[in-house]
């Protein structure tokens, strides 16, 4: 029984920016060095903003320090989770959201495990995993007896973003270039949801987006380039 009216959001968007974790963000936390020193945060506009409105977890730890590990945590809830575990029935959030109707989409820019992206009824993501020379492919799955058609105009949304992607990294400005790529996969997201809002709002929905470039630059270019 609840003693009180729950406001239940009839659906979610999940932003996931590689290399950058909450202590960096969070007004509440602070990150360190792994001597323990207190290292600068991150100079941000835009995630605050978004955060007012948000639902924030403050304390969530995935021991897995690599991407696929990383995100098999978060779609599982166990710590110890890999993209083989992820591939087991009803061992993710998106196993559970298809059983209530829920349509999953992701827009995933450097990609992420074959599993992940298994479970998405419609996906974007960079076949080539590189920045200099995007490739924004579309992969639709066949709907089972638990999950919804994809919408035609939601499909048409998404091949246009695709189209679009490779104008968002044409800077020489390697910063800029990097920008413009997590630009592209934000601003798909926010098309995705204008497009559902106001022509589906009856369906509900899990959108998840991993925006990559921060990853990216913090590989290739040391701290230089976060």
């Amino acid at each position: 029984m609840e003693a009180n009216p729950v406001n239940t959001p009839q659906s979610a968007v999940v932003l996931i920016v590689d290399g950058l974790s909450a202590p960096f963000i969070y007004p509440e936390l602070t990150p360190h060095a792994l001597d323990g020193t207190p290292l600068e945060k991150a100079e941000l506009e835009n995630i605050p903003e978004i955060s007012k409105e948000s639902a924030r977890v403050l304390e969530f730890r995935a021991p897995q320090t690599f991407t696929e590990g990383g995100h098999s945590v978060l779609v599982t809830g166990n710590p110890g989770a890999d993209s083989e575990l992820v591939s087991f029935k009803d061992a993710t959030v998106f196993d559970i959201l298809h059983r209530e109707g829920y349509l999953c989409i992701a827009v995933m820019e450097r990609g992420d495990s074959w599993s992940i992206r298994a479970e998405q009824d419609v996906i974007l993501r960079d076949e080539n995993n590189s920045i200099n020379k995007i490739k924004i492919i579309l992969e639709q799955h066949e709907p089972s007896s638990d999950n919804p058609e994809t919408p035609e105009g939601l499909l048409q949304v998404m091949e246009e973003a695709a189209d679009k992607a490779p104008g968002y990294v044409t800077s020489k400005e390697t910063r800029e270039k990097y920008s413009g790529y997590n630009r592209w996969g934000v601003e798909t997201a926010c098309n995705i949801v204008k497009y559902m809002a106001r022509n589906k709002p009856e369906q509900k929905y899990l959108l998840t987006i991993n925006v990559g470039a921060v990853d990216s630059s913090g590989h290739h270019r040391d701290n230089y380039g976060i």
